[in-house]
């Protein structure tokens, strides 16, 4: 098993851990999705998730505990979390756009890592399928989130984040800061962009 898989599996562990508790098949089932996604093989044993727990310890700050009665494990951050998290993010975007072809005129880089890169890979995704997207969305300004439809058609960096450029469901284009999406979910069929209203 290359360093590599290995980091990248690890970056799965954090993000099914960072959505909540989660159960051993729970996590397993997540794996063997991903691996069919990113063409690498990211299923691993009880014994090698132990050490990936560890080694996620040391690299990212974050201890990840099992509790024996619930039989789920649950993620406990430490103040490190914060220092280590621009890590993480490069490797994320190493996973969103490493094996890509030439995506030119679809992704504005600034020189510095931006934040809100989770989401990254299933928005680049839905823009090359042409699909539309419901995420739940929550501006910083509201306290609770909205479920909105969008038709992703770029991504942009701004001010180290990254925003999504997106046609809304009034067929009005807008930015959608990474950072703010709860979850999404792609809607598997093809969209034609839409004319912008009179």
């Amino acid at each position: 098993m290359s360093k590599l898989e290995s980091l990248f599996r690890q970056i799965e562990i954090i993000k099914v851990a960072k959505k909540g508790t989660f159960t051993w098949e729970k996590l397993s089932n997540h794996l063997d999705r991903k691996s069919e996604e990113l063409a690498y093989n990211l299923s691993i044993s009880r014994r090698t998730l132990a050490r990936d727990l560890r080694e996620i310890e040391q690299l990212f700050g974050l201890s990840i505990s099992y509790g024996f009665k619930s039989g789920s494990y649950q993620l406990q951050e430490k103040d490190s979390w914060e220092s280590n998290i621009e890590l993480l993010e490069s490797f994320e975007t190493i996973q969103a756009f490493g094996r890509r072809k030439p995506l030119n005129g679809k992704i504005f880089f600034e020189k510095r890592l931006a934040r809100g890169t989770a989401y990254l890979k299933p928005v680049l995704d839905a823009i090359q399928a042409k699909e539309s997207l419901q995420v739940i969305y929550q501006k910083y300004w509201q306290e609770e989130a909205n479920v909105r439809t969008i038709l992703p058609i770029a991504l942009k960096e701004y001010k180290h984040r990254w925003y999504v450029i997106a046609w809304n469901e009034d067929k009005y284009l807008r930015n959608y800061g990474l950072d703010r999406i709860k979850s999404l979910d792609r809607i598997p069929s093809q969209q034609q962009i839409p004319e912008a209203p009179d």
